[in-house]
């Protein structure tokens, strides 16, 4: 049984590249996982809690993992005094971590956990020194060699490239978040350097399309396979580090300097004295300490192959040798939990997939035959991608069930914008059972048609889904039939546990869900409800992903009566039409009548802020719709 239990956003795939799959390569069945984005896209918060409770008590777990990025706000101080009482140890990541800002966000949440890993030498040096008694380590990123690897005979196909998010907002014109105007200035600055020498300039990443003086240097964004491709045929990627930490020029040592490393490219970054202690430069990474270096080292290289062959052959050698993540969490295991963790050689059961359409063939003697060393057979959909991980089914499978019954999730991405961090109200998901998926359905129709299509079978009584079925191979004949016949089968076991995850075709559905994230409904119902009786509107976020799509819906909507905009770091700026405040206006006497939480991440911190003015503000969420107020917004006709 899984001893460890990893948690985290692991529908983005540079958090589950980089730090699921090295736990699973490191501990394989004693590390189970719960993708917390992915869940909580179709279940409240409370759900969540209670299932990692189960999983917890059903495996004996010690050591809980959390990677603490994008899911930061999303469990209460509650949840881990819980936890405790499960007697496990609770360590976390900080993945972004730098004094003042991230640093001072986090420390909020230090409490949480038993061991703090930092990536940040600053952030992990401060922490230290203000609070000695919280048990913490420096353990800066690394990356994963199974998804990042050199192929030095590649011949290079680009000069110069950058691969990055663009930072300005689409609505508005020069504002940022984060390091985007300092980096904006300076990719500006790098593409007519490029134009005057006739370097080749390519910038890959979400929202360029959108930045004014960069669009044309924009090449589409990349999927894992694809950043591979690029970082292997780039003579240099252009690669700068900025910290938001309210300080210019502030360092910044990020995941990617380790990616494009262990892809054997190489480099050019700022100077970063930390960066400096992990690289060495101008021998395994390139570095500038102002932006008038940046020319003369490219002009020195861009000519010059075999340097840089050399140079990307000396960054591979270091990453590989001193830089592994799986070399960084078992470190972060060992520290953490202070002693050697009691793992199980538990007996692992052979598991043969099936298409449902083999059913048929299973009824043709001798067609058993070819799986008679295979404990059970799943059946599941030919023509669609699976993850499945039957290490969540161990305390159930060591007791030989002949029938286990188990959730699995039917997932359709329908990620609008960014595919790379894909937000968590662009994913429908549905959790499916062996005999309970049909009356489960809650997603649109499309989806609910195509589910039943996918996972029954003509023979089986409406309401049984063999994709949610573990069978016994020696019984499987005897047992298909009974559920054929009856509808049940009477020696079955259940588990709670979700072990995996079913993904329909994206782009096929796109049409069908729609190109609007499901908080779409709920906001317009509400400005209806807003219009309708003159309610005034507020909304509070505007630097998130989130907040583009409402602000883009607000100002189609002629007849709302809008307060005003809160954010605390645009705070005295102007957006669009409106002066931005900051949160201390909602304590004035004149508030508005509805205030909209539009920030996805950080939204439940800023709930938890404002939440005792619910009195006199109808404080609506836009990452929780199951959140009671949105029922209130109905308009009476």
């Amino acid at each position: 049984m899984a001893k460890i239990l990893a948690i985290g956003a692991f529908n983005y795939p540079y958090v589950r590249d980089n730090w699921l799959t090295p736990i699973k390569a490191l501990y394989g069945d004693n590390a189970i996982s719960v993708d917390v984005n992915t869940l909580l896209s179709d279940h409240n918060i409370k759900w969540l809690e209670e299932y990692i409770f189960d999983l917890v008590n059903d495996h004996g777990v010690q050591l809980v993992l959390f990677y603490h990025d994008i899911i930061f706000a999303d469990f209460k101080p509650s949840f881990f005094d819980t936890l405790r009482k499960h007697k496990v140890t609770i360590s976390a990541f900080y993945a972004d971590d730098e004094p003042s800002i991230w640093y001072q966000r986090n420390i909020k949440y230090d409490g949480n956990y038993d061991f703090v890993a930092s990536h940040s030498k600053a952030g992990a040096e401060l922490r230290a020194e203000q609070f000695p008694l919280q048990r913490s380590c420096y353990l800066p990123w690394g990356y994963s060699s199974e998804q990042f690897f050199p192929h030095f005979n590649e011949n290079y196909k680009y000069d110069v490239v950058f691969i990055g998010k663009n930072k300005q907002s689409v609505n508005q014109q020069g504002v940022y978040i984060e390091d985007g105007k300092e980096r904006d200035n300076l990719l500006e600055k790098l593409a007519d350097m490029c134009d005057r020498h006739q370097w080749g300039f390519s910038i890959f990443g979400f929202g360029w399309q959108h930045n004014k003086k960069l669009c044309k240097y924009y090449r589409g964004q990349l999927d894992e396979q694809q950043l591979l491709n690029v970082l292997q045929q780039t003579r240099i990627v252009f690669n700068p580090a900025f910290s938001s930490d309210g300080q210019k020029q502030s360092a910044q040592t990020k995941l990617r300097h380790f990616e494009v490393a262990g892809s054997g490219a190489v480099q050019l970054t700022n100077y970063n004295k930390e960066l400096s202690a992990l690289f060495k430069s101008n021998h395994e990474i390139l570095v500038f300490e102002n932006d008038k270096e940046i020319e003369p080292i490219l002009s020195a290289l861009l000519s010059d192959d075999l340097r840089l062959k050399q140079i990307g052959r000396n960054a591979y050698d270091c990453a590989h040798k001193k830089h592994l993540m799986s070399q960084r969490i078992d470190y972060l295991v060992k520290q953490s939990f202070g002693k050697k963790i009691d793992f199980l050689n538990s007996s692992r059961k052979k598991v043969a997939l099936l298409g449902i359409d083999d059913i048929n063939e299973m009824f043709v003697t001798g067609y058993l035959d070819n799986y008679k060393e295979y404990d059970y057979l799943h059946i599941i959909p030919k023509a669609v991608e699976v993850d499945i991980d039957y290490a969540f089914l161990a305390p159930q499978l060591d007791l030989n069930p002949e029938l286990l019954t188990f959730r699995l999730n039917c997932i359709c991405n329908n990620p609008k914008r960014d595919w790379v961090q894909p937000r968590r109200e662009e994913i429908y998901s549905q959790l499916l059972e062996g005999f309970s998926s049909s009356s489960m359905l809650t997603q649109p129709i499309i989806l609910q048609n195509k589910v039943r299509e996918l996972f029954s079978y003509p023979e089986l009584p409406d309401k049984v889904n063999l994709a949610g079925l573990l069978i016994k191979t020696k019984n499987a004949k005897e047992i298909i039939q009974a559920i054929i016949t009856d509808g049940f089968y009477s020696k079955k076991m259940v588990s709670k546990a979700i072990c995996g995850s079913i993904y329909l075709n994206e782009n096929y559905y796109r049409k069908e869900l729609g190109n609007q994230p499901k908080y779409i409904n709920s906001l317009v119902e509400a400005l209806t409800y807003a219009s309708t009786y003159n309610a005034s509107v507020a909304i509070y976020g505007l630097r998130g992903d989130m907040s583009e799509t409402v602000m883009a819906h607000l100002c189609k909507c002629t007849t709302v009566n809008i307060w005003g905009l809160i954010d605390n770091g645009l705070k005295g700026q102007f957006f669009l039409d409106w002066q931005v405040r900051g949160q201390e206006a909602l304590e004035l006497l004149d508030k508005p009548d509805l205030l909209f939480i539009s920030a996805a991440i950080s939204g439940p911190s800023i709930y938890q802020a404002i939440n005792h003015l619910q009195d006199s503000i109808k404080i609506m969420p836009l990452y929780d719709l199951s959140n009671p107020i949105w029922e209130t917004m109905k308009v009476k006709i």
